[in-house]
Order: structure tokens, then C-alpha cells, then sequence
């Protein structure tokens, strides 16, 4: 993860203090949060990706562990989940 973007305030994260590790084949995501920020939440985890959006707002959308639908953007080496919309919440990353 590269950077997270809420309401009130922007952190950008360096690399590698905060990794995701999807495993494609169980729908299942490693999460290492080594910063001081309390989210992510470290853990393994259960992730549906949908290619055909349920919210109006975006093509495609993934929800990790049942705790809210993203808007979700890939292109090249970098990924996007974003609900600024929403919530004001935007995760970005980058391999």
C-alpha cells in the first residue's frame, strides 16, 4: 500500500510497511500492517471481487471480510479501493 486518503487527512505509507498478499485461487487476503496506524488491521481474510459492480459508481468492486463494498481499479502495477464517495475512504497501492 502507497496511500491512504480519508476525510480529513492524507498518509502517504512507505514501502513495504503495509503489504497485501492476495491468494487468487482461495479469495483470500494476507494483510501486514507494520506502521502505527490502526487500519489495516493485520490478518488473513476472506475477499469477493465482482467484475460486474453493484454500486453505480464503478465497474468493478471488492469487499474484504464483509466489512464494505469498494469501488475497484486496476491498471499496470497499480490498484485502487475507493468508496470516497462514500465515506471519504481511498486505498492505493502500488507493486
Amino acid at each position: 500500500m502507497v496511500k491512504i486518503t480519508g476525510e480529513v487527512s492524507s498518509q502517504d505509507i512507505p514501502d513495504g510497511m503495509i503489504t497485501y498478499n492476495f491468494n487468487t485461487q482461495l479469495h483470500k487476503v494476507t494483510i501486514q500492517n507494520n506502521t502505527e496506524l490502526t487500519y489495516p488491521v493485520s490478518g488473513t481474510y476472506t475477499y469477493v471481487l465482482n467484475r460486474q459492480s453493484v454500486l453505480s459508481m464503478c465497474q468493478s468492486t471488492i469487499n474484504v471480510n464483509n466489512e464494505g463494498t469498494y469501488c475497484f481499479s486496476q491498471t499496470g502495477n497499480s490498484m485502487s479501493f475507493d468508496l470516497s464517495a462514500v465515506d471519504g475512504l481511498k486505498l492505493d497501492f502500488e507493486r
